[in-house]
């Protein structure tokens, strides 16, 4: 067995991480308003912990002077922490990403999830326009509506398989796959940087995904547990 990593912010000694990200969650973000500045304990650990990011360098720029926490305007679910700089710029950055560094596969799939998405909601859309705005979950038997649902990729062509099946019929390198400006400031997307490549998945995409409206239980653990 492999020894269990120790963390250590601002002087603070967590044994796992899950006692740390206990610590960031409940004692830092939910704490706070969105638009509302960290106080000086909490600014100074969250500045400790950002030396971890991948571009800790890119994010402090000529240095940092406060933070605070907002929604994030793409994944509008989540919250993330915001820097501002001495020259009075502005960009967030994902605390998560200072635990543990997003591979470039996992990177490469968000940005491709991110292309297809208005299909998705195009599909959505549609399917509630033509049932009337109530349905009925084909695995779980619930009424379902436009906000209580999810859209799934009815397997077996799951968005996984689509993807692999996709990277292995174009010959994809995933190491050699260029993302667009990462490193910019106050971007939320990955995205992929060959435009004619991204066109190719939307189209790939849109061809081969067997889409239904399904709850979010089925969706959650049904599907997740019972791929068939």
């Amino acid at each position: 067995m492999g020894k269990r990593q120790t963390y250590i912010v601002n002087g603070s000694v967590f044994t796992t991480k899950k006692e740390l990200e206990k610590r960031i969650r409940e004692d830092i973000v939910n704490k706070y308003k969105n638009g509302e500045y960290l106080n000086n304990e909490d600014y100074t650990f969250m500045l400790d912990l950002l030396k971890n990011h991948p571009y800790y360098q890119t994010k402090i720029g000529c240095g940092v002077v406060a933070m605070y926490i907002n929604q994030n305007p793409v994944y509008r679910q989540t919250r993330t922490f915001y820097i501002i700089r001495r020259d009075k710029t502005e960009t967030d950055f994902s605390w998560t990403e200072c635990l543990k560094q997003t591979s470039k596969i996992q990177k490469v799939k968000r940005a491709l999830r991110a292309l297809v998405e208005p299909h998705i909601l195009e599909f959505k859309d549609n399917f509630f326009q033509v049932c009337g705005g109530v349905s009925i979950c084909e695995i779980t038997g619930e009424a379902i509506s436009f906000t209580n649902s999810h859209v799934d990729h009815q397997p077996p062509d799951t968005f996984e398989s689509l993807f692999e099946r996709f990277i292995h019929e174009y010959n994809i390198n995933i190491d050699q796959l260029e993302l667009k400006d990462e490193q910019t400031d106050n971007k939320y997307q990955d995205e992929i940087a060959d435009k004619s490549l991204a066109l190719s998945w939307i189209n790939y995409h849109n061809t081969h995904a067997n889409l239904r409206v399904i709850s979010p239980l089925a969706n959650l653990s049904h599907v997740k547990t019972n791929p068939h």
